[in-house]
């Protein structure tokens, strides 16, 4: 473990995954479910405790040498399922290309002529999103991870059905770029997720890196996007679900922003939550007590003479030092979520101010003040 690991670990404020024991019922009758799209390697997971009772994760990977590796990886399992499947905008076989020369693992629906690689074009079992829960008997997801070369769009739009009525956030890779051999860019899949309910979390970014000429920092050329979802936009989709649905899906929506510390739209959802009937007022303290008290470690740093100057100098040697800081941020910060957060010193806030709320329940758009004082049921 590094140093800086360590601190973080030493550092950071412990926050459970399943938000509170409370909760525990509505957890284990309702697990989280997540699909992983393009699974090569191994499956992804947004909540800390990674596959167990409580989160049941579903891997798609079309190219059998990969499929193969998961099926054995994941083989003890009881919480992964993995299928050897191209998800796309048609039910039945499409074709992909899959490269060669070390890079196996990497296929598309698309052309990858423009890499300068050699690929081979192969048929492959393929499936609609909406069509996964009938064909393959997987429940409805409530985050879907996405990482296609190129066809994620192609997917997403093939779900309006889940994307609508069920899928709580998103995190797909993008590229900049439009390929030669087409596929989707980031602004075609920002925009159909915006227009589904989603809103932009976060972004982690690549650049193209000349190290020879110029500086590290060059054009931005792919990255990952994070969306979560406008819970009121969910509600007016789910009108005919009982409160109890309602209920478990709004404290997943919670608990993926506790995964990666978004705790400003955590509270916010609470305090929805509480208004609307989904949690008690105790309830609601529990959760609130929680992320009001806690902050970003920069914070607990006393104001000093030079502290910005300090500052500078630390930021160039970052930028000149470190080998992967050609994206022009150090890779800790160039991540999704955030990294340090840690406890409050002197306890909870009383009110915590959210400037430009995500949601639209009579507040204004520019800020909301949410009271986090302990409640009596």
């Amino acid at each position: 473990m590094g140093i800086f690991s360590y601190f973080k670990n030493r550092l950071s404020a412990k926050l459970d995954p399943f938000l509170h024991p409370e909760f525990s019922e509505v957890f284990d009758s309702s697990p989280f479910v997540i699909y992983d799209v393009g699974a090569a390697g191994s499956i992804f997971c947004p909540i800390e405790s990674g596959p167990c009772e409580r989160v049941h994760v579903y891997g798609f990977e079309p190219v059998k040498s990969s499929y193969d590796n998961l099926a054995q990886l994941y083989s003890n399992s009881r919480f992964v399922e993995c299928r050897q499947v191209a998800l796309s905008d048609r039910d039945g076989v499409v074709t992909i290309n899959q490269l060669e020369g070390g890079l196996e693992r990497s296929s598309s629906l698309f052309s990858q002529d423009g890499l300068d690689l050699n690929s081979r074009q192969m048929e492959v079992e393929s499936a609609r999103l909406d069509s996964v829960p009938k064909t393959y008997g997987f429940p409805p997801p409530d985050f879907i991870k996405l990482d296609t070369e190129g066809s994620e769009g192609m997917i997403l739009e093939a779900g309006p059905e889940l994307l609508g009525q069920e899928v709580l956030g998103v995190i797909t890779e993008f590229s900049f770029w439009r390929r030669d051999g087409g596929g989707a860019v980031f602004s075609d899949v920002d925009q159909l997720l915006t227009r589904s309910g989603f809103v932009l979390f976060d972004l982690q970014l690549n650049r193209s890196h000349l190290s020879t000429i110029g500086g590290k920092k060059d054009k931005v050329r792919s990255g990952d996007a994070l969306y979560l979802r406008d819970f009121v936009h969910l509600c007016k989709q789910m009108a005919g679900k009982s409160a109890e649905h309602k209920r478990a899906k709004l404290l997943k929506l919670i608990s993926l922003c506790v995964a990666w510390r978004y705790l400003n739209y955590a509270l916010e959802l609470a305090d929805h939550g509480q208004r609307e009937g989904l949690i008690s007022a105790e309830e609601y303290s529990l959760l609130s007590d929680a992320f009001a008290a806690t902050t970003d470690f920069a914070n607990r740093i006393p104001r000093f003479p030079g502290r910005d100057k300090i500052a500078g100098i630390l930021d160039a040697l970052a930028y000149n030092l470190h080998r992967r800081a050609k994206k022009n941020i150090p890779s800790n910060f160039n991540g999704i979520g955030n990294s340090w957060v840690a406890p409050r010193k002197g306890g909870p806030l009383k009110e915590v101010t959210i400037y430009k709320p995500i949601l639209a329940d009579g507040t204004a758009r520019r800020m909301k003040i949410i009271a986090v004082e302990r409640k009596s049921t």
